[in-house]
């Protein structure tokens, strides 16, 4: 399948011709697309620009100003606000470019199309608690890179485990999305010892450029669903953690610590006994 998904921009934009600039856009599998093989879709850049806002503030560390892009980007050495060079000339600097651009398209993607509204960065160590209450909870693999979140639907009630990849190589995506997709299997959603039901999304973006060679916008999405059990209880429970941890990320970011720290509490407390 071969369809393409526009990134409309909001009103008054401008620098954007006809104010649609697209992805080159394929589900796999296609008859699981939620844009149902349309041609195009609209994701604007306030989407992605907002997306991009809540990610960094969702950042671990970001509290405390370790934003880490600038940090690539700079002269180490200097005490001026100095790049190392030219912005997007080497490799490495495309490369950083691409996965920041890569990671903030496909959690604009994931809120727009596929309807998730909260996030939890996921990070070591392992287990982490999604619910204190039932003992629900995100563990991985001893090794590697974990994916980038686990996400709520509350209009389905589904869960997800969500890899975003950005690439800036020419031929392609399909070496990018298979290592997203193998990244998704690293964490896994357990009820105690039972695995809970959820989706697997690998998402992966490559920028177009217009010159020196003209490349086209690439946005390629894998969806493998995990069989498991849970009531609709425990997936409300579940729900409701994350909905706790994804405020309480946002907080932290902006600084307000205590509170943070009192929805991360309630997200991990087990039921108190009755006795």
């Amino acid at each position: 399948m071969k369809a393409t998904v526009g990134l409309g921009v909001g009103e008054g934009h401008r620098g954007i011709k006809n104010g649609m600039p697209k992805f080159n856009y394929a589900f796999d599998p296609p008859h699981l697309d939620p844009l149902f093989a349309a041609k195009s879709a609209s994701l604007s850049v306030r989407r992605i620009e907002d997306a991009g806002l809540k990610e960094i503030l969702q950042t671990p560390g970001v509290a405390f100003g370790a934003f880490n892009l600038l940090d690539a980007l700079l002269d180490p050495g200097n005490s001026h606000f100095v790049f190392r060079e030219p912005l997007g000339q080497s490799r490495e600097i495309k490369t950083a470019l691409s996965g920041l651009f890569g990671r903030f398209v496909a959690r604009a993607y994931s809120e727009k199309v596929l309807k998730f509204s909260h996030f939890k960065t996921l990070q070591r160590p392992l287990p982490m608690t999604l619910s204190g209450s039932i003992g629900a909870s995100v563990h991985g693999n001893a090794t590697g890179d974990l994916p980038d979140w686990v996400a709520w639907n509350p209009r389905l009630r589904t869960l997800a485990i969500i890899e975003a990849k950005g690439s800036n190589d020419a031929a392609g995506v399909g070496p990018t999305l298979a290592r997203a997709y193998d990244q998704t299997g690293r964490a896994r959603i357990m009820i105690g010892r039972r695995r809970a039901p959820y989706k697997r999304y690998a998402i992966a973006t490559r920028w177009g450029v217009a010159s020196p060679k003209a490349t086209t916008p690439l946005l390629r999405v894998k969806d493998p669903e995990v069989e498991g059990h849970a009531t609709p209880e425990e997936m409300a429970a579940i729900g409701l953690g994350l909905v706790r941890a994804h405020h309480a990320s946002l907080l932290m970011g902006l600084g307000y610590r205590e509170l943070a720290c009192a929805l991360n509490d309630l997200a991990g407390a087990p039921i108190e006994s009755s006795d």
